[in-house]
């Protein structure tokens, strides 16, 4: 039984100095121009997926259809999320042909995902991602909002886009809602 605890043991410092050499090496690449490994990526959409799914499980959903909330919602979205969420139409921005992993489609983000987990999403942001944590300047309100949003995002085609755009920034509501 010793025998095998030693071994235990010495394997042990042995992986731990062997990962400690890879860290401490540089060899790994970080660059946002190299693509992850299949392995790394798989591993980090797993992490990723089964931690929304668990914050969003227990998160209360407000009613999501009151007009004046969707507009406060495409305002906040205006303002905030082109930048790397391009609308439908748009060429991507710079900054979005620039990110890695790619900032996901909205739309498709919209159609694949509860309210729940989007308003955790935006709430708490995504390491290592870009996505940024609007818990920290906006109200649980404002986010929901942009949930609001979302939901109605999913569905419009790039004309209806712009004509909102359009109206927005014509009336000057385009600004985001700040405290």
């Amino acid at each position: 039984m010793n025998k095998i605890a030693l071994a235990t043991g010495v394997l042990l410092v042995f992986v731990i100095a062997g990962a400690a050499g890879f860290i401490y090496s540089g060899l790994y690449d970080i660059s946002a121009t190299t693509p992850h490994s299949d392995i790394t990526y798989r591993v980090m959409e797993t992490v990723r997926e089964q931690s929304i799914k668990r914050m969003a499980r227990d998160v209360k959903v407000p009613e999501l259809g009151d007009p004046e909330k969707v507009h406060s919602g495409f305002r906040n979205f205006h303002a905030m999320c082109i930048t790397c969420h391009s609308p439908p139409g748009q060429e991507a921005s710079e900054i979005s042909k620039g990110l890695y992993p790619k900032a996901p489609s909205l739309v498709d983000v919209a159609k694949r995902r509860t309210p729940a987990e989007m308003f955790i999403i935006i709430k708490r942001g995504i390491k290592m991602s870009g996505m940024p944590a609007w818990e920290p300047t906006h109200s649980g309100e404002e986010m929901w909002a942009l949930v609001a949003f979302l939901n109605q995002f999913q569905y419009m085609a790039p004309n209806e886009y712009q004509e909102a755009a359009a109206y927005y920034m014509k009336s000057g509501k385009s600004e985001a809602m700040h405290h």
